[in-house]
């Protein structure tokens, strides 16, 4: 069971470590190219920076709660009715239980940390600006929806579903509740970020991050329905999200679209013209 900040914290910090030696071999040459490149430090940086801007959304949707007083948890229930529920019940299983609890809570972090890792430890800046770019698009697309498509978390809606990761992570309404709102479920972030780094992994070409990368966002995507938090409504718009920040991400980082070339060569104009 997880329950102190340092549990957590060593639990993540193996479970990176495993990672990056199973996709690389030797995890060495991975964490000293880390700490010593300057894009890294950067990046990550920014990421939190995004994080943090999900943080002020909770806050701004409190402020909000009485202009928004709309819900569209019912509409979802009945579009896909029991599906969440059935599912939970068929698969239920303690080992299970503890298994998608590690994938939700350590493994979903982590993908994002290791391919950033990976990235950097082959000096493909390219994928790097993808990934960074990817990331940021997914809270852009997701937090609008945050605001003013509320949408409860299936086992708080009093449909029959349980939230499961209680049993394993008993601290999670005190410890994970602050990045993550009760009505924050459509679009799914686990979901959207988990098969954006799946589907970078693969057009990046390293085929042992793809492999890795692809059966680990299905194992998140399966447990965030199993585990009771979101609705399949939710997974599919997660899975749409990926693919239009994945795709964006692509064609505006190698400029492959005429339009998007355009637009980055005027960009670039505009900054030497401002550094003049």
């Amino acid at each position: 069971m997880y329950n102190s900040v340092l549990q957590m914290a060593v639990v993540f910090a193996a479970t990176a470590i495993a990672y990056i030696s199973i996709i690389e071999g030797n995890p060495l040459p991975v964490l000293r190219k880390i700490l010593s490149e300057k894009t890294f430090a950067v990046y990550l940086v920014i990421m939190f920076g995004v994080i943090g801007i999900d943080v002020i959304e909770l806050n701004l949707e409190r402020v909000l709660k009485s202009s928004v007083t709309w819900d569209f948890t019912i509409p979802i229930f009945r579009l896909e009715g029991g599906l969440t529920e059935v599912l939970q019940k068929v698969f239920h299983n303690e080992l299970l239980t503890h298994l998608t609890v590690f994938f939700y809570v350590f493994v979903f972090p982590v993908l994002v940390w290791v391919a950033m890792a990976v990235f950097n430890r082959h000096g493909n800046k390219n994928m790097l600006k993808k990934l960074l770019l990817v990331f940021v698009l997914n809270y852009v697309i997701a937090l609008p929806f945050y605001l003013l498509f509320p949408v409860n978390e299936a086992w708080y809606s009093g449909t029959g579903v349980e939230l499961l990761i209680r049993s394993v992570y008993p601290a999670f309404e005190t410890q994970y509740r602050s990045l993550s709102g009760l009505n924050n479920c459509f679009p799914s972030l686990h979901t959207s970020l988990s098969i954006s780094v799946a589907l970078l992994s693969i057009h990046s070409g390293y085929k042992r991050l793809a492999l890795v990368m692809s059966a680990s966002s299905a194992v998140i995507v399966f447990s965030t329905l199993y585990l009771g938090i979101h609705w399949f409504a939710d997974v599919t718009g997660g899975m749409v999200a990926a693919m239009v920040a994945v795709n964006f991400a692509i064609v505006w980082v190698d400029g492959t679209v005429p339009v998007i070339a355009r637009l980055r060569q005027v960009l670039n104009i505009l900054n030497k013209q401002g550094e003049m």
